[in-house]
């Protein structure tokens, strides 16, 4: 029986090995230079937190900060940096920032917003899903709908008409109006 339990247990484990890991982890940066060239090159707005190994307030929020590095509206849009307090010495004076946890808003080089600590009795997660979107200034999958000048009337008369070709311009037009 327990050679049994034991083969189960290998075969579970083996699996888990060799799957995927479905988050996408933040940037760690323990390098001044580092950050520099982040600012310089990246494209993207980036949400950075300030945070050191010894923080439980900052070991608490690494679950959140791994969920909203997955949110949809974030994944592919905002870059997920953390920094390490002990060690990026130059970029947290250059920051001005002498307190932990702190997160910034950055766009385009430009610092946008600056929170210090996580307050207490909010919704962390749903607080930082909406400050990243107002922000940042992006748009939610219900307002880029809203925003869109596709007309009710001639797609449901299209579909009515062609039958089968609406399936494929459908799939062409939700990949389009997605990756804008």
């Amino acid at each position: 029986m327990k050679e049994k339990y034991l083969y189960i247990m290998l075969t579970v484990y083996s699996f888990m090995v060799h799957m995927p890991i479905k988050c996408i982890a933040p940037r760690f940066i323990d390098d001044d230079q580092e950050f520099e060239t982040m600012l310089t090159y990246n494209q993207k707005p980036m949400f950075v937190i300030f945070s050191a190994a010894w923080c439980g307030i900052c070991t608490s929020f690494k679950n959140t900060f791994n969920q909203l590095t997955e949110h949809p509206l974030f994944k592919d849009t905002v870059s997920f940096i953390t920094i390490n307090f002990d060690k990026a010495k130059r970029v947290c004076e250059k920051h001005k920032v002498d307190r932990i946890p702190t997160f910034v808003y950055i766009k385009n080089g430009e610092i946008l917003r600056k929170d210090v600590g996580i307050k207490r009795g909010v919704d962390t997660k749903e607080f930082f899903e909406n400050t990243i979107t107002e922000t940042f200034n992006l748009q939610t999958p219900n307002q880029k709908v809203a925003n869109s000048n596709v007309s009710v009337k001639s797609t449901i008369a299209y579909f009515a008409v062609q039958p089968l070709q609406y399936i494929k311009d459908g799939i062409e037009w939700c990949i389009q109006k997605l990756s804008t």
